[in-house]
């Protein structure tokens, strides 16, 4: 107990707790979700195994009825720095999930340019007591958008909104004291 609440004191605590809240929203709101529900709740009792499991934080079920594990984590420095974890952690998760019969997702925050990933555990390059994932590589095998939705929109700048009047309307600009021109739209 006292562990539980020296940790809830720790900016991890509260980040990655807010992170994982964001996930489940972010999840859905994009509409390919059958069902998200929190996985990581509750005691793991494993009767005579010395065997450490570890639930992931979410169980989904995409609209195609794909059941799969996520494991929600913030990467809160440079993007150019890997984000890690410890292979041990990722081993229990990977019990958890082949425990299940479900695939393990890591769905990753990268907070400076603001982007989730989602890729599947496999993806992640062991290095001694660490497994290790680069931006570049989460972007590249991202499955946001092949499970939960995702889209992004890319355009080469600047990106130009234009709103132009009606000329057969009336259109005067700052005409009243208040200073706010009233016209009808013509086009956007």
């Amino acid at each position: 107990k006292q562990m539980l609440c020296e940790g809830r004191g720790q900016p991890q605590f509260s980040f990655g707790k807010r992170v994982e809240a964001m996930f489940e929203f972010v999840a859905a709101s994009l509409g390919k979700c059958q069902m998200i529900k929190q996985e990581d709740c509750g005691a793991v009792v494993t009767p005579g195994k010395k065997i450490k499991y570890q639930p992931a934080d979410y169980s989904v079920v995409t609209e195609d009825g794909k059941a799969i594990l996520v494991e929600v984590k913030n990467h809160h420095a440079n993007p150019l720095n890997p984000w890690t974890i410890r292979v041990s952690d990722l081993r229990a998760l990977r019990r958890y999930a082949e425990l299940t019969a479900r695939p393990l997702y890591l769905a990753v925050f990268w907070s400076w340019p603001r982007i989730w990933t989602l890729v599947p555990e496999s993806l992640l390059a062991k290095s001694g007591d660490k497994a290790r994932l680069q931006f570049g590589e989460a972007m590249k095998a991202n499955y946001m958008s092949a499970l939960l939705g995702d889209v992004m929109i890319g355009t080469t700048p600047p990106l130009t909104f234009r709103v132009t009047s009606d000329e057969t309307k009336p259109r005067t600009v700052g005409s009243g004291p208040d200073g706010i021109t009233r016209f009808t739209i013509g086009a956007v």
